[in-house]
């Protein structure tokens, strides 16, 4: 099935436009969080290991200290 893509004339504007309003103070903080959230869910700012910084995983983030409290939900403990 076929959707279209963004048109001029639909109600809600696009990604780019809003994503472009904020100025490079505002911009920065996108960025900045961008990369603690990608950190949380891969151990690196960039969200690859292949575009680590020098440092990275940091302990906190490890795959290992992730990982087990999802185990732990997942499989509590008898």
């Amino acid at each position: 099935m076929f959707t279209p893509g963004p048109a001029a004339d639909d109600p809600q504007e696009t990604a780019a436009v809003v994503l472009a309003r904020p100025d490079a103070g505002e911009r920065e903080q996108v960025l900045q969080r961008a990369a603690q959230v990608r950190e949380v869910l891969t151990g690196f700012r960039s969200g690859s290991e292949e575009l680590a910084a020098e440092g990275e995983p940091r302990a906190a983030y490890s795959q290992v200290v992730l990982l087990r409290p999802l185990e732990e939900l997942v499989n509590p403990p008898i």
